[in-house]
């Protein structure tokens, strides 16, 4: 028990509560709202191509915020890696679509995409102070707060699966098994 005692520290979550807030915010409003939506207008793996692109988005942010250096041989590969990724949502007609643009939908997952780039450079240092599961949970709390208002949207079907008792069991079995036996 005495191991326990002095190994015990007491996380203050109100010195970062913005920080949190701002994870919230990128994370579930920004990134997964505007991922879902950006589903109705296109393909999932598109979708999911454009969702590879996330770490040229955290490269590129990490030196455009905080000048950190790219090396040679990371710049080359965001480069291939980002033509690849423009050829895979242009359907390889890579000069049209600069004519006529992207989809919708591929445009939602790219804006998606920067959310998640700055939830990602905004929870790194904050990783590194306090305990993992607070960094997850609460941007959850808060970004669920944050969706609150979508949910009027379309409370009316909302409704009619969060009275399903199956709807809310599948929902809390995958809260249960991807959020919480991800920190054991």
């Amino acid at each position: 028990l005495e191991y326990l005692v002095d190994d015990f520290q007491i996380y203050n979550p109100f010195k970062i509560f913005y920080q949190l807030v701002a994870l919230g915010f990128f994370g579930f409003v920004v990134h997964n709202y505007l991922m879902f939506i950006g589903l109705q207008f296109t393909t999932a793996i598109k979708g999911a191509l454009i969702n590879g692109a996330i770490p040229i988005v955290i490269m590129g942010l990490d030196f455009l915020l905080f000048r950190i250096v790219i090396k040679p041989a990371m710049l080359v590969g965001a480069i291939i890696s980002f033509i690849g990724v423009l050829l895979i949502i242009t359907d390889g007609q890579l000069g049209e679509a600069l004519k006529s643009g992207i989809g919708f939908g591929e445009a939602l997952f790219l804006v998606a995409i920067v959310g998640w780039g700055f939830y990602s450079i905004i929870a790194k240092p904050l990783l590194d102070k306090n305990p993992a599961i607070w960094i997850t949970a609460f941007p959850c709390l808060f970004g669920g707060i944050l969706l609150m208002p979508l949910l009027m949207q379309n409370l009316e079907n909302s409704m009619i699966m969060l009275t399903n008792r199956h709807v809310v069991l599948v929902l809390v079995a995958q809260g249960l098994l991807t959020m919480g036996l991800g920190f054991l």
